[in-house]
């Protein structure tokens, strides 16, 4: 009976070390994040303003791919995948939606080295560029492009993982790019 008692009270005393040590720990990280201004710890997911003109002026749809940022290099900007529709309520000019910026996506590329150009075929691992689409200055994004094999006059957005076949416009995983 004195084993039985004393086994239950050293579970209990093991359960309540363990729980303020939690509780310590816990503190410890609150007050790390605390003393920061990190807003996305991963930066996964960005709340970011909207071109509106996209799509006719609907505004983006899930899973339209978009480039944040403009510049002269085909490396410039961020690749994003827009994770939620927005549509302009009347005599609104811009919104936010919700935006991708790392990950893997199902996104539609043309096996063409330009629109309008020659067929490419693409093997995982090639480099994926956006090619034309339209520059909205208020948001700050690219919208509207085609994914293609553009390295001349394209921004690079990421790389396939599955083959495509020269001159088809298919399906494909996108791993976005890391970095600008």
């Amino acid at each position: 009976m004195l084993t039985a008692a004393f086994s239950f009270l050293m579970i209990v005393l093991l359960f309540a070390v363990a729980l303020a040590w939690m509780i310590v720990i816990s503190k410890r990280a609150t007050r790390l994040w605390a003393s920061t201004n990190q807003t996305d710890i991963q930066g996964m997911n960005l709340n970011l303003l909207s071109p509106v003109g996209a799509n006719s002026g609907i505004g983006p749809l899930s899973n339209d791919p978009i480039v944040l940022g403009r510049g002269t290099s085909p490396s410039f900007g961020m690749a994003l995948v827009c994770q939620s529709s927005y549509t302009p309520p009347t005599g609104v000019a811009s919104g936010f939606c919700s935006y991708a910026a790392w990950g893997v996506f199902n996104l539609t590329v043309q096996g063409k080295s330009s629109i309008g150009g020659g067929g490419l075929a693409f093997f995982p691992g090639d480099t994926v560029y956006a090619d034309g689409g339209t520059y909205d200055p208020l948001s700050g994004m690219l919208y509207g492009f085609t994914l293609n094999g553009n390295s001349t006059g394209g921004v690079k957005f990421g790389v396939t993982l599955d083959p495509i076949l020269s001159g088809a416009t298919t399906i494909v995983r996108v791993r976005l790019k890391t970095s600008a």
